[in-house]
């Protein structure tokens, strides 16, 4: 069972409509059981994606959930995945690469809105971007290091319906 989990409301909104709109749920060749709006620091708690998991996924169906993560790339979204990773060891939490790769080819040549956070956030980009299975690492960090980013929602109603089987 595929979980996804969603950094930003918006996009949890379009991934749920599409959803119900079409019945399909295939997304980039993954098929997507549940969808989790991970509400910022909220799946960051210790152990908060383990209960949900033993609650609600084991519960039912008896099943391990695999769970991809999807959200805004910048300093904060990659910190989200890995504070999210740390705080659920138990679970084999991954970046939906497609979805991070469709997301680059699609800002490509796009000038990319100034990232609204200017914290110094810590953000292990070049470990992100391994597990992203990028080419380019440094293409992500030259975005970030300008102090840009690509908002998940450059993936939107349209994109994802031309990716949903």
């Amino acid at each position: 069972m595929n979980v996804l989990i969603l950094e930003n409301k918006d996009t949890w909104f379009t991934f749920r409509k599409l959803i119900q709109d079409t019945g399909k749920n295939v997304f980039a060749g993954t098929q997507v059981d549940v969808l989790i709006y991970g509400e910022g620091n909220k799946i960051s708690k210790r152990g908060a994606l383990e209960q949900y998991e033993a609650g609600m996924l084991r519960g039912k169906t008896g099943a391990k959930g695999c769970f991809l993560y999807f959200g805004d790339l910048d300093r904060e979204g990659i910190r989200l995945f890995f504070q999210a990773r740390k705080a659920n060891p138990c679970l084999d939490i991954k970046p939906f690469a497609r979805l991070y790769h469709l997301m680059l080819d699609l800002a490509e040549g796009v000038e990319l809105p100034e990232s609204p956070d200017k914290r110094t956030v810590e953000a292990p980009i070049a470990e992100f971007a391994s597990l992203l299975d990028f080419a380019d690492a440094d293409l992500l960090t030259e975005i970030l290091e300008k102090g840009c980013f690509i908002p998940q929602e450059i993936v939107n109603y349209q994109v994802l319906s031309g990716i949903l089987c």
